[in-house]
């Protein structure tokens, strides 16, 4: 590794603040450790303070990157060049519940308390560990805690989105866990920035087709739609809503031909094209009046855009399940040969 040179340590700082903030997380968390040596701890002061705000980047690039242990490791390594930076204390801790080590990430949040770090900050750390022991109602008692006494967006955010993760995970009461995170949920998404209000609004209307709310879930995607900020994936998530929850076969189709516009090389729409065609004709009473050409016709789209899918070595149960119903289709002749 380079020494760091009181005369040189600014341009490595520098260079890893372009890195983080270019989200440039893969090299970023490596980019310290190739200039940094202790040697760094016989400069003076401001040289032991950029040195520990790099460390503090790459922590925070391994975080994002979810490699809990590198960033365990960074976190440390900027505590030990600048013993102020406490909010490191935060997720240090973090990454250690997440990583399993509920005894290192108890100990560091008693260190967090004994340096001050504000309470909104520890409130999140014990839910996590909470959330790390599968103590899904303590998690849930501390994130909300977080999120009421918090003035940090931020915070507020990171509070929603792992006590949803937390909630989703307790597969034994997901009526009793989706009324508590409804009633959770309606109250935040009126207070997080538009930079969150999407994704806790789609939260929300998960929550809402888990507890078998489906009416208040579909007007969650309209408003999301209006506002121009129902991405591709809810995109998805609202048809799978309307087509097997509330079987609005009319709005189905109006959003797959949304999405055949969006993305034209996606198999999934062309996949849940013929499903929704067959169910359409299904539907008919008089069976002389059903055809089965157009579903045909998706699934054969849906195939040729399912072989680049499967290059990379996915696969997708649906589309076996789509080949069969149309196998028995052309066994019953309902779909000619040719």
């Amino acid at each position: 590794a380079e020494k760091f040179e009181p005369a040189r340590i600014e341009p490595y700082f520098n260079r890893t603040k372009i890195m983080f903030f270019n989200k440039d997380y893969q090299q970023c968390m490596a980019y310290p450790d190739t200039v940094v040596t202790l040697e760094v701890k016989e400069n003076e002061q401001n040289d032991l303070k950029l040195a520990a705000q790099m460390y503090e980047m790459a922590a925070d690039s391994a975080f994002e990157l979810e490699e809990y242990d590198s960033a365990a490791e960074a976190y440390e390594q900027a505590l030990m060049y600048d013993d102020q930076l406490i909010e490191c204390y935060r997720d240090l801790t973090i990454s250690y519940a997440r990583l399993g080590k509920i005894d290192q990430a108890e100990k560091t949040l008693q260190l967090a308390r004994d340096a001050g770090l504000l309470v909104d900050r520890l409130e999140l750390m014990q839910g996590e560990i909470y959330s790390a022991k599968s103590d899904a109602k303590s998690a849930y008692e501390s994130f909300v805690k977080t999120a009421d006494m918090t003035e940090d967006d931020y915070i507020r955010f990171r509070a929603i989105l792992v006590c949803d993760k937390t909630m989703l995970a307790d597969t034994e009461n997901v009526k009793e866990n989706a009324d508590k995170m409804i009633t959770f949920l309606e109250k935040q998404k009126d207070l997080v920035s538009a930079d969150y209000e999407s994704i806790v609004k789609e939260m929300l209307a998960n929550e809402y087709t888990l507890a078998d709310q489906f009416d208040n879930a579909a007007k969650i995607y309209e408003e999301l739609m209006t506002e121009g900020t129902l991405n591709y994936t809810m995109k998805k998530n609202y048809f799978n809503l309307l087509f097997v929850k509330i079987r609005d076969y009319d709005e189905c189709s109006k959003l797959l031909y949304s999405m055949k516009r969006q993305n034209p090389d996606d198999y999934w729409v062309y996949m849940n094209s013929a499903y929704l065609l067959i169910s359409r004709e299904n539907a008919k009473a008089d069976q002389t009046q059903r055809d089965y050409s157009k579903a045909n016709e998706e699934y054969k789209l849906a195939e040729e855009k399912y072989k680049t899918f499967t290059l990379n070595g996915k696969s997708d149960a649906n589309m076996d399940n789509l080949r069969n119903a149309i196998k028995e289709l052309k066994s019953y002749g309902w779909i000619k040969e040719g």
